[in-house]
């Protein structure tokens, strides 16, 4: 399942506990996500009409690390790596992802989201996030990522 459309009773969501973030700069969270629900036997289906183009145009994004201003996308690009040591490396870290969360029925993060969403609809803002400093992968700092 890919994350650009989908739609789905937000019972599932809360049983499964929503998207797993922790393992940013792979960007599978929304593969990972339709495994979840796939594992807890809810359906999926695919429908055609719910297509999405995604623009890689240069001019949009900031593959040069420039001031973000510079550019029609303020948000660019996040730095993605799987940390191959070589093309299809079966240790890579896309690899070793899979292997770590592939027979999941429910997101590995600390956070749980039915409680979240209830002290939200409570009136209570969303808790802060502490936030990694390092990859889950092999603990490189972040900061050193971008």
């Amino acid at each position: 399942m890919f994350g650009c459309t989908f739609a789905l009773p937000t019972e599932w969501m809360l049983q499964v506990n929503g998207f797993d973030e922790s393992w940013d700069s792979v960007s599978m969270e929304d593969t990972h996500f339709g495994k979840m629900l796939e594992n807890n036997r809810f359906p999926i289906f695919h429908d055609g009409r719910m297509k999405m183009v995604e623009d890689r145009t240069p001019s949009e994004s900031d593959p040069s690390g420039k001031d973000r201003a510079e550019f029609k996308n303020p948000n660019h690009d996040m730095k993605r790596s799987s940390k191959e040591k070589h093309p299809n490396d079966p240790n890579d870290k896309t690899h070793a992802l899979i292997k770590k969360l592939w027979n999941n029925n429910r997101s590995a993060h600390p956070w749980d989201i039915r409680l979240i969403r209830d002290r939200n609809l409570g009136g209570y803002g969303f808790p802060i996030p502490q936030q990694p400093t390092c990859d889950w992968f092999d603990g490189q700092p972040l900061k050193e990522m971008v």
